[in-house]
């Protein structure tokens, strides 16, 4: 895929769950998102704070981006297993969403 549209999502983790938390998103969220087309670059724990965890994911443009989402957020699986899950592991409130484009040398 040539990604025109990149996600570096940060989240926090209620205290003492990072680690729920990461083995969550390795083994469930990511397979899920994965199997409706999002390419998923990274899962990352922050060095510097022992809450934050970090995925990046790409998509090829907007309309894309739109499409998956739709697939993803109103699956029945996320809404009535996946979320609520996470929500007992992370703030949501919290979350930092950074949407970034490759530069031209980087593309």
């Amino acid at each position: 895929m040539s990604a025109a549209i990149i996600e570096i999502r940060r989240y926090i983790a209620h205290p003492g769950k990072r680690a729920e938390l990461v083995a969550y998103m390795d083994e469930v969220v990511i397979p899920f998102v994965r199997e409706r087309g999002v390419e998923v670059s990274a899962s990352l724990v922050d060095q510097a704070d022992e809450d934050a965890y970090i995925w990046i994911r790409s998509f090829e443009n907007e309309a894309d981006k739109q499409s998956k989402y739709e697939a993803i957020y109103q699956n029945p699986e996320w809404i009535a297993t996946i979320s609520p899950v996470v929500a007992s592991l992370m703030d949501f409130d919290t979350a930092v969403i950074t949407t970034a484009s490759p530069t031209v040398a980087a593309g």
